[in-house]
C-alpha cells in the first residue's frame, strides 16, 4: 500500500477539501524522505493559498501544517545552522525551502486574516490567534537569515509593525491565544511575541553563534512577558534620561533608544524594567 499523498485532482488544486483530509494527507507524508515531504508541503501549501476555501477549513488546515512544518523544519535545522559558509548546493537548498514555507505560511494566514476582518462569521474571534501566528511568522522570515548570517529586507520590519499597530487599535494586542509551538507554557499574545521578536533583533544576532542564538532565544521564552509595551510618551523608568528600547511602527527599522522629547504618537516603548531584575 502506498504511502505517497494522492496527487489525482486538478491542476493546481490541494490535495484535499477540508481539515479532515488535510490531516490525513499529512500523516502520510513519506518521513523517511524529509527533503521530499518538506517539498510537497511546499507544493500544497502554495495550491491552498491559491485556491478558493472555506475560511474555517482553511485556518484549521494552515494550523495542521504548522506543526508539520515545524517538525519538518526543525530535522533539517542542522543542515545550514551552525554549518560553515558558504553552504553546499544541498544544503542551500534545504535553507531555501525553509525560507520559502514560512513566506507561504505567512500568507495563507494573512487570508485567514482578511475573512476575519471582513466580519466572515466563521472566523469571529479568531483574530488574534490569526494576527500572533502573523507576527511569528515575519519574525521567523527575520531570523531565517541570521541562521546563515545573512541580511532580511526591511520591509519585515513594516509587516511586524503593521499587524502589531492593528491588533493595537482592534483590540486585540493583549487577548491570550495557544501557542503550544514557541511559547514556553503554550499561552501567548501577539504583544508577547511581537516584544519577543523585537528583543530577539535587537540582540546582535550577527555577532552571535548558533548556541548563542538557541539560548538567547529560550530566555526570551521565558521571559518576553514581562516586557510591556507603553506609549513613547511613557516617562523612562529608573530615573534614565532616555527609554533604552523604542520602536517607530511607522519606521521599517527595529528597537532604539528614544528620548521622550523625540516622542512621536507612532513610538512605542518596551519597558524592560522587569526582564531586568
Amino acid at each position: 500500500m502506498s504511502t505517497s499523498p494522492p496527487t489525482t485532482r486538478p491542476p493546481g488544486a490541494p490535495a484535499f477539501a477540508e481539515a479532515r483530509g488535510c490531516k490525513e494527507w499529512l500523516n502520510a507524508l513519506p518521513l523517511t524522505n524529509i527533503p521530499q515531504a518538506q517539498s510537497l508541503v511546499l507544493e500544497s501549501l502554495r495550491q491552498l493559498n491559491g485556491s478558493e476555501f472555506d475560511a474555517l477549513e482553511r485556518l484549521k488546515c494552515l494550523e495542521l501544517m504548522r506543526d508539520k512544518i515545524a517538525f519538518l523544519q526543525g530535522e533539517q535545522r542542522a543542515r545550514y545552522f551552525g554549518k560553515t559558509l558558504p553552504l553546499s548546493p544541498n544544503d542551500s537548498a534545504a535553507w531555501s525551502t525553509g525560507r520559502t514555507l514560512l513566506e507561504e505560511m505567512e500568507a495563507g494566514y494573512r487570508r485567514c486574516l482578511q475573512a476575519a476582518r471582513g466580519a466572515r462569521a466563521a472566523l469571529a474571534g479568531h483574530e488574534a490567534l490569526i494576527t500572533q501566528r502573523i507576527v511569528r511568522y515575519v519574525g521567523a522570515q527575520m531570523l531565517f537569515p541570521a541562521l546563515v548570517y545573512r541580511r532580511f529586507d526591511q520591509k519585515l520590519w513594516e509587516r511586524l509593525h503593521g499587524e502589531f499597530a492593528a491588533a493595537e487599535a482592534d483590540g486585540v494586542a493583549a487577548e491570550p491565544v495557544k501557542d503550544t509551538l514557541e511559547s514556553d507554557d503554550g499561552n501567548t499574545s501577539v504583544a508577547e511575541t511581537y516584544v519577543h521578536v523585537v528583543l530577539f533583533q535587537a540582540a546582535y544576532l550577527s555577532e552571535m553563534t548558533a548556541p548563542q542564538m538557541d539560548f538567547a532565544e529560550g530566555l526570551l521564552r521565558l521571559w518576553a512577558r514581562r516586557v510591556a509595551v507603553r506609549p513613547g510618551s511613557t516617562p523612562p523608568a529608573g530615573g534614565l534620561a532616555l527609554h533604552p528600547l523604542a520602536v517607530d511602527l511607522a519606521r521599517d527599522i527595529g528597537a532604539r533608544p528614544l528620548a521622550p522629547a523625540e516622542a512621536r504618537e507612532s513610538h512605542r516603548v518596551l519597558d524592560t524594567e522587569q526582564l531586568s531584575r
